[in-house]
């Protein structure tokens, strides 16, 4: 009975959807470490227009060291692959397995 529990958890815990998500927050975690994530937000609500915003984006990006932005697209990436995975769950019918 053993190996059935064990099997149950690592399917559980091995679905791409948690490996994914797990990955993306361990990225946004190192980037706190190089980053003030506050002070960040605090001057991007500063900006009054979309077409500002993205300029503030796009030079702030710009400026910063190179591992932060491996990171900040890294993240971008397993954003978007994992929005993706979860869309297509949601609209992919699958029998109900346990």
């Amino acid at each position: 009975m053993r190996r059935v529990y064990f099997i149950y958890w690592v399917k559980r815990v091995l679905r791409p959807v948690f490996v994914k998500s797990t990955f993306l927050l361990v990225c946004l975690g190192w980037i706190t470490a190089f980053v003030s994530v506050r002070q960040i937000v605090l001057n991007l609500l500063s900006v009054s227009d979309l077409s500002a915003m993205i300029r503030f984006t796009v030079d702030a990006l710009a400026s910063t060291e190179t591992r932060v932005q491996f990171l900040a697209f890294l993240s971008a990436a397993l954003f978007i692959w994992l929005a993706r995975d979860v869309v297509r769950g949601l609209f992919t019918a699958r029998p109900l397995r346990v």
